[in-house]
């Protein structure tokens, strides 16, 4: 739990591109872009994290929890930015996003070798002001 905890961080908090190598240097991840079926291996990472970074400069990552075997985590994350850059085509907007991730990883030697994260992108999109979600039925 403490290496996808690191590893989390090192993307987002430290901008450690080392983790690449060190941590996920063959790992493949769906679910972590545009479409469900889009895999990243390191590069892919890589190249989804620059353009994440570039729209969220000041992103904020905070673990809500994490359980796991060893081999095998869960853990949800809540991620807290502001839309200062260009994301999935939609130009910045500055206002303060809240995002919550929830991901499963596959770790063996110490490094994560597969891996499937799920984030609100429709909420995410609402916020930005790119997506409207009409209200929901009322809870009586």
């Amino acid at each position: 739990m403490k290496l996808v905890r690191s590893w989390l961080d090192a993307l987002f908090v430290t901008r450690d591109e080392q983790v690449y190598q060190d941590l996920i240097p063959g790992a493949r991840s769906r679910g972590a872009r545009e479409g469900p079926d889009t895999d990243l291996d390191g590069e892919g990472w890589k190249r989804f994290v620059r353009g994440f970074l570039a729209a969220f400069p000041d992103v904020e990552v905070f673990h809500e929890d994490a359980l796991g075997d060893g081999e095998t985590v869960f853990n949800r994350s809540r991620f807290e930015m502001t839309h200062l850059g260009s994301f999935l085509g939609w130009p910045a907007t500055g206002r303060r996003i809240l995002v919550d991730s929830l991901a499963c990883s596959l770790l063996q030697g110490g490094k994560a070798v597969q891996g499937y994260t799920s984030w609100d992108l429709a909420g995410a999109l609402a916020q930005m002001g790119a997506l409207f979600l009409p209200p929901g039925p009322a809870l009586s």
